[in-house]
């Protein structure tokens, strides 16, 4: 039997996805109708080549990817991949930027032969069988639903009806065969369900209720009932206390009365589950809440979008709100408050969404949004910038409100350029942008500090690059493209000069780097009054995301003087240990810390930042097990900041290893490491300097569980919360 692979690149790796949903039903068609499927889904990290020869060695007759616009720079570098490799492989692309940047996408992208538009089910099952019967596509003009390249030509086919069963209103969707009843989904895989496909509100800047076309199709509550059943009896046989469902729903409580017949359900049947979903305050009465409650929902989404009445009228978002006085926005908008508090009444945890920069928007009207929903006290908010999308009502008409988009970088996502500084509308300790900040402070500390990461895998390819001083030239990013990870992390440490950060990051990926995570610290004279000789790092950032993050490099042994502390308002402080001075105060620091039993001390949760050159003090070298190369101006290869020379940029990685584990068992035999009693706990550091290099072995023997404190402040400096703020 033949085999269609739908292809997910590895940059979906995460605990919670196994498989996606949408295509899951895909498959469920296909597999009613003869033809097997699977969706390929690497389970560890690799580079754009392997995924391609991974696939290629699948031998698949068809393949497929689903685009949004976050991923689709790295679905046109998987393509191309998989093409040079073999280029009789027709590749399908669907997903909400296949809809609606059909034409866009075929133009800039040759290595992606059709773009499937809206539901998939029906249209890739025809595309298939025409496909298996000629050998090849024969009838692509009869295809409703596709865009394809004829010769030099884009032909787009006229768009496919929704998928319904006119004759079962509260049905529509159960003519679709289920992924869970049909065997492709076991039910463990945490891909959460659907009970219904659509929205009928009309929101401007919402493209899934243009994927919809502003319609609701309903699965029956039985079939609901019966794919919960299929989830419970798997997810009973994982020992696991949270089990969470997510209905993925665009408004799961959009009909009120079906909501409560489902609710009532669930909790007939006592599922071991517990539920979570979105849904909007204008579809809620008290009788719902209270038994999505008893259900076992513990965490509602609300969409607000913005506190003010006039900007939530020019999203449409409170329907066909007519009122002179905005009296149906204020309503929708007392409705959060009071839902909210509900939520948190019943012990379920309420979100609330909101998006700056919406048509109409002026800064104070921002402020006012984030000032509402901190007064919810709601324990986590996204905070988002509006980011205009193809297909949407706003996508023609952002013009008239002062809201300027262009093609981005990489095409799609579109550049969106807002009416005012969204940057100076301050964000919430408990916000999405928080949240990222954190990720991308732990990233850059763990990149600096020589971590030893997440890779599952022992691999030759990179997983970070810290680049000194230098923009690279196209063919050090080549070089570093054929030897990265997909979705690396680059790290750019400049000296005090002008940095142009657009700049950098289009030279990146117009060289096709397979990854769009690029952080820039630059050197700062900032704080000199306050820390004169430090080395102080500000982390650039673009106009919307005006973070005012800045590192300091600073010297251990000045915190003897406990006026030093202050520094830690100021800066994400990486001490370094390099001086006797260093070395005396870090081993009085340890001997405080470790207690009489060798465990840390409690007080080690008031100390702040970590060790820059702490990893000397390890278990082990973070280098034994390449995962960070750093590149110096003069394009040689070091495998942390404070070490050797290992190779020059353009060296296969095996090389570089090598180069690496000779330096390090000559340090080993020098030492006479073997004979050392501490050796099972010891980095072993090869790269050791002046004072560090003639007192680290003693260091290490009269305090064998030093590793215990540096590795503690590694892990914490990267886990907000973990130490006292």
């Amino acid at each position: 039997m033949k085999k269609v692979y739908f292809i997910f690149l590895p940059e979906a790796i995460k605990k919670d996805f196994v498989h996606h949903l949408g295509v899951a039903y895909i498959q469920a068609y296909l597999k009613k109708r003869g033809i097997e499927s699977h969706q390929f889904i690497p389970k560890e990290r690799m580079s754009i080549e392997e995924c391609a020869e991974r696939i290629i060695d699948l031998d698949p007759p068809i393949g497929g990817f689903t685009i949004y616009d976050y991923n689709y720079y790295l679905v046109k570098l998987i393509s191309k991949c998989i093409k040079k490799k073999r280029k009789d492989l027709p590749i399908l692309a669907g997903g909400p930027s296949a809809t609606f940047s059909d034409i866009l996408i075929l133009e800039d992208n040759p290595f992606i032969d059709i773009c499937v538009r809206g539901e998939g089910e029906e249209t890739v099952y025809e595309l298939i069988s025409d496909y298996f019967e000629n050998g090849f596509f024969k009838n692509l003009d009869e295809v409703r639903g596709i865009t394809f390249r004829r010769n030099r030509n884009i032909v787009r086919n006229q768009d496919r009806p929704l998928i319904r069963d006119p004759e079962r209103r509260e049905a529509e969707l159960d003519i679709l065969p289920s992924p869970f009843l049909e065997g492709i989904l076991n039910g463990d895989e945490e891909t959460g369900i659907l009970t219904s496909r659509g929205c009928t509100f009309k929101c401007t800047y919402c493209n899934f209720t243009a994927m919809s076309r502003n319609r609701i199709r309903y699965h029956s509550v039985g079939r609901v009932i019966n794919e919960l059943r299929v989830i419970n009896k798997s997810l009973m046989m994982k020992d696991s206390k949270d089990k969470v469902v997510t209905i993925y729903d665009d408004a799961f409580t959009l009909n009120v009365q079906r909501a409560k017949e489902i609710c009532k359900r669930v909790i007939e049947e006592k599922f071991c589950f517990n539920l979570t979903c979105e849904t909007r305050v204008d579809r809620l009465d008290d009788e719902l809440l209270e038994l999505m409650a008893k259900a076992g929902f513990k965490r509602l989404s609300f969409g607000l979008e913005s506190a003010v009445p006039e900007v939530l009228r020019n999203v449409k978002k409170v329907g066909d709100a007519r009122s002179s006085d905005f009296k149906e926005e204020k309503e929708f908008i007392e409705k959060v408050e009071r839902y909210v508090k509900k939520t948190k009444e019943l012990n379920m945890k309420p979100t609330v969404s909101i998006i700056l920069g919406l048509p109409g928007e002026k800064l104070r009207d921002g402020i006012r949004s984030v000032k509402f929903v901190e007064a919810l006290g709601v324990d986590f908010y996204a905070h988002n910038f509006l980011q205009i999308f193809p297909g949407t009502e706003l996508f023609e008409t952002h013009g008239k409100y002062g809201i300027r988009i262009e093609k981005g970088q990489t095409l799609l996502p579109f550049d969106t350029y807002h009416s005012y500084d969204l940057s100076r509308v301050p964000f919430g300790k408990k916000s999405t942008v928080q949240d990222e900040i954190d990720k991308s402070i732990s990233t850059i500390i763990g990149i600096m500090v020589n971590s030893k990461g997440k890779i599952k895998r022992l691999s030759n390819l990179y997983s970070d690059f810290l680049i000194k001083d230098f923009i690279p030239e196209k063919s050090v990013i080549e070089w570093m493209s054929k030897n990265s990870l997909i979705l690396s992390n680059v790290l750019f440490l400049f000296g005090n000069r002008e940095i142009k950060r657009e700049e950098i990051f289009e030279r990146m990926l117009r060289s096709g780097f397979p990854s769009k995570r690029f952080y820039i610290l630059k050197l700062t004279e900032r704080f000199n009054r306050i820390a004169p000789i430090f080395k102080k790092f500000q982390l650039v950032t673009s106009k919307v995301y005006n973070w005012n993050i800045h590192f300091s490099l600073i010297p251990f042994h000045i915190f003897k003087d406990q006026k030093n502390n202050k520094l830690y308002d100021y800066f994400k402080v990486l001490y370094l240990i390099e001086n006797k001075d260093d070395l005396d105060f870090f081993e009085e620091f340890v001997k405080g810390i470790l207690d009489e039993k060798n465990s840390l001390r409690k007080e080690i949760i008031n100390f702040k930042g970590c060790f820059l050159n702490g990893c000397i003090f390890a278990r082990e070298c973070h280098s034994l097990n390449i995962q960070k190369i750093v590149i110096e101006k003069n394009l040689s290869l070091k495998t942390c900041l404070y070490g050797e020379r290992v190779g020059y940029v353009g060296d296969n990685p095996l090389d570089i290893q090598e180069k690496f584990l000779e330096i390090f068992r000559e340090e080993e035999s020098r030492r006479r490491c073997d004979f050392c009693p501490v050796k099972e706990v010891c980095s072993r550091c090869p790269f050791l300097k002046g004072p560090l290099k003639n007192e680290y072995c003693r260091i290490r023997r009269e305090n064998p569980n030093i590793w215990k404190v540096v590795e503690f402040l590694e892990i914490a400096s990267r886990m907000p919360g973990l130490l006292k703020e």
